[in-house]
């Protein structure tokens, strides 16, 4: 009798190898030959112009996997530098996969989703100073106060 492998694994795996295997299934039905192109998309062209296009998909002629179309989610206020940059950014993609894998670039004008985790800590306001409020015998209200004061205080100051 044959003993069957087992696909369980017991310890600790990498994070990245489970994230490919749950994407590359997703990824090839969408165009993407490699899901590298969408996990490794800020690598490839930059955080600063991840922040103004995303990958959609990628599109091949029948029968061939060189020279292909990405396509790629723009702002409309961006369309026309990211036109200007399709060089650049046909070259870091080509570079990054080591041969001619994308030929042009098809711009589609639409909101770009910003991604979970991809948030820049250093635009975050900074919080308001305290506001103390001096109310006897009564320190949990009085904290309460300078709360509310702070929350007033930090939302008229953005309008």
């Amino acid at each position: 009798m044959k003993k069957r492998k087992s696909n369980i694994r017991y310890g600790m795996q990498s994070i990245d190898k489970l994230v490919h295997r749950i994407v590359t299934p997703i990824s090839q039905r969408h165009g993407f030959a490699k899901a590298a192109v969408l996990l490794d998309w800020p690598k490839i062209v930059g955080p600063e112009m991840q922040k103004f296009c995303q990958p959609v998909r990628v599109s091949f002629a029948p029968n061939r996997r060189i020279q292909g179309k990405l396509h790629v989610r723009v702002p409309s206020a961006m369309a026309q530098q990211i036109t200007y940059l399709e060089p650049i950014i046909i070259e870091r993609i080509n570079g990054y996969f080591g041969y001619n894998a994308i030929g042009r670039l098809v711009l589609h004008q639409q909101p770009v989703f910003k991604l979970a985790g991809t948030s820049n800590p250093k635009a975050q306001k900074p919080e308001a100073p305290p506001i103390e409020v001096d109310v006897p015998n009564h320190p949990d209200l009085a904290a309460a106060l300078g709360r509310l004061g702070r929350h007033f205080k930090k939302h008229s100051n953005s309008t």
